[in-house]
Formats: C-alpha cells, structure tokens, sequence
C-alpha cells in the first residue's frame, strides 16, 4: 500500500537540519543536512564538499589572530587537508552547487521538512552566497534563538 506510506509521512513532521562550513570568501566549503523526525530518527542526509569552493578557496581563517588554535591558517589548513583524505578514501564526495540544489528540492518534495540550524542567518547567508537555493523551504527556525527562547525566558 504505498498510498498508507506517502499519507503517513505527509502527516509526520520533518526536519532538515543544515550545518555548513566556510571559506575565506564567505561561501560554503562544506554543506551537510540531515533530515529527521522528532525522534531523531534519519530519513536522508548529504554531506558533500563544494566544487568551485572547497577545491579553489581556503577554509575560513581568522586572519586578524594567527596564534588562535581553532581557528588559525594552520586548523584552517590541517582540515582541509583531512578533507581531501576523506575524498581519496572515498568518504566524502565534491559535488556542484547544482546538485546540491536538486538533492534539497528532491527532500523538500518528499518530506517538507522545516530547516533550521544552530546558526541558521549565517548558514542562510554562506549558503546564499554560493547560490545554494534555500528558498523552498515553507517553515524555518533557529536553533540557537529557540534555545534562547526556551531557556532564558523561563
């Protein structure tokens, strides 16, 4: 019965929750998004490097303090070269904003999830920047303003 099923999931709510990180350019070297229900369970997730970002720009650097551990030239270079482990091994792929794109469209057609993120301005913003479209998404929120919201206000 795969009515039963598309009915069960128009009924369950969805999230996509998105996690970004950026180059010295403000764009996104590496875009990753999960989509869950309230249980935490995973329904579909990509975690894939940025062609035309990861693969031409530095990672994001403070470049007013060098001697700052987490985030210095040196992490900045260290993980990106783990990066381009991970893609040697097979563990990671570099894809086109364009398939980015499609994959968010294909989730948003099947789940309708709302999109939210710790810092959902700035990933909106970084991902903005690269033309990662985020627009089709109906509802969104901020997990850091819902936390604040939640535990400050009580």
């Amino acid at each position: 019965m795969p009515w039963l099923t598309t009915y069960i999931m128009a009924k369950k709510q969805f999230f996509a929750i998105l996690d970004t990180e950026t180059t010295c350019n403000d764009t996104v070297a590496d875009f990753a998004i999960v989509i869950c229900d309230r249980n935490g369970r995973i329904y579909a997730k990509c975690a894939v490097l940025v062609r035309g970002h990861f693969d031409t720009m530095d990672l994001f650097y403070d470049k007013t303090k060098n001697n700052q551990e987490l985030w210095s030239r040196e992490y900045a270079s260290k993980k990106q070269a783990e990066y381009f482990a991970m893609l040697d091994q097979g563990r990671r792929q570099l894809a086109s904003v364009a398939a980015v794109n499609a994959w968010i469209q294909k989730a948003i057609g099947k789940y309708n999830p709302t999109l939210t993120a710790y810092n959902l301005a700035f990933d909106k913003q970084k991902c903005q920047n690269t033309d990662i479209d985020l627009s089709g998404f109906a509802e969104s929120f901020c997990l850091w303003q819902a936390a604040i919201g939640n535990i400050c206000k009580k």
